[in-house]
């Protein structure tokens, strides 16, 4: 008996040694990470998943791929990676376009079932984007135009990122029946339909919309915000708010963001490693010239919880402006996401 207490204690004390190593040990991976993007392949947020990949693999010691699954705002391609095991292999590329899923149904997942690791793209240069054809280059001239005229406006899809604000305009504007939304799978597609005048205008950002704006096809009028926003190539423009102030309370909030998230099933020393590898990714010269090449700060980058807040906030505020304009099928509330009370 003594015999069998001594090997069993001994067997215990080793145990309680290797613990603390497990416990300390960092996780690796364990194969080829993908980088799942609902959208086609060159838009803004393909470019940042694709230029964030080499960086990645390198900081990890894998191969990183990406892979484009468009459809459903990219409700496919969260619902596909949610589907996958909790194990950091899988990375979800998305955007605000997610934020209405909950009232579009083109997911019933949400920022519930979401954790984001990094947003670098936290977009500031939203805004309203028409076809130089059109000889509008004021936001009164705009006003006076689809206020008083049919026109087609290009989004990512029902409930995306281009198409939240621009829904909230023509709201506000009176003209929602004035207006025809013609959907397309990427920033870059939404933007060239304004360019080659398949459609009149968008509400879009200078990211997708600028190498157009450069050509002299588009022009952009004003920007989604409270404050004015200075281009450094296409100078200062003014908010939204100066001429629809309607727009006071959402303004700041609907010009969109770009971010990279995994299940809220992932253990959290996976997250926690993930994380210190997007820091390292975003801070590579090649992420901040595209950060730069954009016009977005590098000191506006959001990790972890404050990335989380940012990602839940646009959700909630949204989703219910999307749900009370009409345009929502389902109510928010039953599958979870809550107005937004500050």
């Amino acid at each position: 008996m003594k015999k069998f207490l001594a090997i069993l204690l001994s067997a215990m004390l080793v145990c309680s040694l290797a613990l603390p190593a497990m416990a300390d040990e960092e996780w690796k991976p364990n194969g080829t990470i993908r980088i799942i993007l609902g959208f086609s392949a060159g838009g803004g947020i393909d470019t940042m998943c694709r230029t964030a990949a080499p960086a990645l693999g390198e900081y990890l010691g894998c191969d990183v791929i990406v892979e484009n699954m468009p459809g459903a705002s990219s409700g496919i391609a969260t619902d596909y990676v949610l589907d996958q095991a909790a194990d950091g292999m899988t990375i979800l590329g998305t955007s605000s376009s997610m934020c209405a899923f909950s009232t579009t149904e083109s997911s019933d997942n949400s920022y519930l079932q979401l954790d984001m690791l990094a947003m670098p793209f936290v977009v500031r240069n939203t805004g309203i984007v028409v076809n130089a054809k059109l000889g509008i280059n004021t936001m009164e001239e705009f006003i006076e135009y689809i206020t008083h005229n049919h026109t087609t406006a290009s989004t990512a899809g029902v409930g995306s990122m281009w198409h939240i604000p621009a829904a909230e305009l023509v709201s506000k504007l009176g003209c929602s029946d004035m207006v025809t939304f013609v959907p397309y799978d990427s920033g870059n597609k939404t933007a060239l339909a304004v360019a080659q005048g398949e459609v009149d205008w968008s509400a879009i950002d200078a990211i997708n919309a600028g190498e157009y704006m450069r050509q002299g096809l588009c022009k952009m009028l004003c920007v989604f915000s409270t404050v004015s926003y200075e281009d450094k190539e296409f100078g200062l423009m003014p908010p939204i708010t100066d001429f629809v102030p309607e727009m006071a309370d959402t303004a700041d909030v609907i010009g969109g963001w770009r971010g990279f998230a995994v299940s809220n099933q992932t253990p959290e020393p996976i997250k926690a490693k993930l994380t210190e590898a997007f820091q390292y990714v975003i801070g590579t010269e090649e992420f901040k010239t595209l950060l730069a090449n954009n016009n977005i700060n590098f000191e506006d980058v959001a990790y972890g919880e404050e990335a989380q807040r940012i990602f839940e906030m646009t959700s909630r505020i949204s989703s219910y402006l999307l749900y009370d304009l009409g345009d929502g099928t389902r109510n928010p509330e039953d599958v979870g996401v809550l107005r937004w009370e500050e």
